[in-house]
């Protein structure tokens, strides 16, 4: 284990991106100090997808030991699931919430707004509402009062949106903030200034339906899923005995992770819960080599088959990260 430990510690940085752009809470010991990588630590995310933009824009994350997975869709006992596969995409599946200021979508728009008022502006002289400039005696200028500087000043505010518009489009992820009075350096809102507007926080937003998804940002060396097996039956608490299929090589994709090259996994060991909600008896199925198990019950191990492994009614699935 220390081995391990140290070859993660010196291991290279992390290749996800969102792992980068994500804040996160490191683990700390009890004295405070900032913990070494430990091969269950792993980092989730649950982020919030524009359904216009495909942008994320991180909500929060967190650093886990295990992924706590569900039996069945309502913790009613009802329609459980089959597979762990099952259990992964429930864990995983997106919420529709409508509504959702996107910052990308309204830049976006009023980089749009802009281009066209300048084609107005440049080739028609019908008077344009532009972000409210207006004469001395409150008229709406037309084209042909438009100086050169004006012009200028239009084009300046349009390309400088822009370009935090193509950041934002590259990085994949919405990380503007526009209601962070530092969003803008000054000289930006220089620019906002000289087209009419004091404030940018006032400017109108651009709201859309976002899905809200769990995903893996950092996945860890020994990843654990620990199967939720209590439910509720009429109020009361009951240990739902089904078994749940697995297999001995997972990888893992999108939805669970999509900013990450597709990671596999191989089982090496399954925890079973003997009993029922109130108590019981642990075991355990131990992988010694490929095709080799062995079961632990306190002090006595045996052989076992891989198929013996498999109808086992899994508590706690472990599985190790398989050399890239």
């Amino acid at each position: 284990m220390e081995k391990l430990e140290k070859e993660i510690n010196q291991s290279k940085p992390d290749t996800c991106s969102l792992s980068t752009l994500l804040p996160a809470r490191a683990p700390f010991t009890a004295d405070g100090t900032s913990a070494p990588i430990h091969p269950f630590y792993g980092l989730t995310g649950n982020l919030l997808e524009c359904n216009v933009c495909q942008k994320a824009k991180p909500i929060s994350t967190d650093y886990f030991l295990d992924l706590k997975l569900s039996l069945c869709p309502f913790m009613d006992g009802q329609r459980p699931f089959g597979t762990l596969r099952e259990s992964l995409l429930h864990y995983t599946s997106q919420e529709r919430i409508e509504g959702v200021e996107c910052s990308h979508c309204t830049l976006v728009q009023y980089v749009e707004d802009l281009d066209r008022k300048l084609d107005t502006l440049a080739t028609t002289s019908t008077p344009v509402d532009l972000c409210g400039d207006k004469n001395d005696d409150g008229r709406h200028r037309s084209s042909s009062n438009y100086s050169v500087y004006d012009l200028y000043c239009r084009a300046q505010l349009r390309d400088m949106l822009a370009k935090r518009v193509e950041q934002s489009r590259s990085s994949g992820v919405c990380d503007i903030d526009l209601d962070d009075p530092h969003c803008w350096t000054p000289d930006q809102r220089v620019v906002w200034e000289t087209n009419g507007v004091t404030d940018p926080l006032d400017i109108a937003r651009t709201h859309a339906t976002f899905l809200r998804h769990v995903e893996l940002v950092r996945p860890p060396r020994v990843l654990l899923f620990h199967i939720n097996r209590n439910v509720y039956v009429s109020d009361t608490v009951v240990k739902l005995d089904v078994h749940l299929a697995f297999d001995d090589r997972l990888r893992l994709t999108a939805p669970l992770v999509r900013h990450c090259e597709p990671i596999s996994y191989a089982l090496v060991a399954v925890v079973v819960h003997h009993g029922n909600e109130r108590g019981g008896h642990y075991t355990c199925y131990r992988r010694v080599t490929s095709s080799h198990w062995v079961h632990i019950s306190d002090e006595h191990v045996v052989d076992v088959s891989v198929a013996d492994v498999r109808r086992a009614k899994a508590y706690m699935l472990l599985y190790e990260m398989m050399s890239l």
